[in-house]
């Protein structure tokens, strides 16, 4: 036990057996497990994040049009100065409201632990930033002459979760409990191999 643990020419604090080798490689792993779902996790925000975009992009520009239309319908013989001036107004606001949709302003996206709650969107920088954080992110060209589009919609079916499965199986899966369970397991083992420098030493040649 003593030489798994603590390992040849061990310390007391610098272990090197093979049982915490193992320990070591499992929490590496584990670590390894978090980035890539975190990636998965960043890129699915990312999609839906441009899906929205385009979304809002399209309503904005509805209201624009209509604004116009509305302007283009004012009569200045029956309407007085000031009905035309308020909905020239708010063509400009509506165009500006266009042209942010589509360039974007630099805000933080949806993303994993960004102080949102699961399920909600941020989406409201652009559609263009959206487009080239989805290209940052997956590790496309930040500009090759084509212009992202999501393919896939939104399920709009209602979905019923087996709450008690999901919870069952997250402390089961979820890789931050298992995280603390291997980090537990090293902790107690380096507290035996510790406790072994305690025991007397006796080398017979």
């Amino acid at each position: 036990q003593f030489n798994r643990l603590a390992g040849p020419g061990a310390r007391p604090g610098q272990l090197n057996g093979v049982l915490l080798a193992r320990v070591r490689s499992d929490l590496s792993l584990i670590d390894f497990e978090q980035s890539v779902r975190d990636l998965l996790a960043d890129v699915e925000n990312a999609y839906w994040d441009l899906y929205f975009a385009y979304r809002d992009l399209e309503a904005k520009i509805d209201v624009r049009d209509i604004a116009r239309e509305t302007l283009r319908l004012q009569d200045p013989n029956a309407t007085s100065r000031g009905n035309i001036a308020q909905a020239q107004e708010q063509v400009y606001r509506f165009e500006a409201d266009v042209i942010n949709a589509l360039k974007g302003r630099p805000i933080d996206a949806t993303r994993t632990e960004n102080g949102s709650r699961p399920g909600t969107v941020r989406g409201q920088g652009g559609l263009r930033l959206a487009e080239r954080r989805l290209r940052l992110i997956t590790g496309m060209p930040i500009n090759d002459g084509r212009l992202l589009k999501p393919s896939d919609t939104p399920a709009s079916a209602p979905v019923l979760y087996d709450w008690d499965s999901s919870f069952s199986e997250a402390m089961d899966q979820r890789a931050e409990l298992r995280l603390q369970k291997w980090r537990i397991k090293q902790r107690e083992l380096e507290l035996i191999a510790n406790q072994n420098f305690l025991k007397p030493n006796l080398d017979v040649i």
